[in-house]
């Protein structure tokens, strides 16, 4: 019994994980540039 409880536990788990990973990769997270209005992250650091 606590075999088919982990086992559905581990199954609850990946599908939350893989659901959470589906719902950033259709935001765009991480793939597109950031609009034309804000400066890159090293043009206010004073590296340019």
């Amino acid at each position: 019994m606590t075999t088919l409880l982990l086992l559905l536990t581990a199954m609850a788990v990946l599908a939350g994980v893989l659901a959470l990973r589906r719902a950033v990769r259709r935001d765009g997270l991480g793939t597109r540039r950031p609009p034309r209005s804000h400066r890159e992250w090293w043009e206010g650091a004073g590296l340019s």
